[in-house]
């Protein structure tokens, strides 16, 4: 999940985002956070109220 900030994390490094797991809520690194969004590892869910995404998920039928 990604969530907006205004922490000097988010807003430096993270395009104003801090990234964690769910449902444990493990902070995962920016760097690394981003890199799975861009590199299509994981799916926008379409929960935002504007149309766009707070949660990712890993695609069904996806890797073995």
């Amino acid at each position: 999940m990604r969530e907006h900030s205004q922490e000097t994390r988010a807003v430096e490094k993270g395009g104003g985002y801090v990234y964690f797991t769910l449902p444990d809520c493990r902070t995962v690194p920016v760097i690394v956070g981003r890199w799975l969004i861009d590199s299509g590892l994981l799916q926008p869910a379409g929960d935002d109220l504007f149309g766009g995404s707070q949660t990712y998920r890993v695609p069904h039928g996806g890797h073995s």
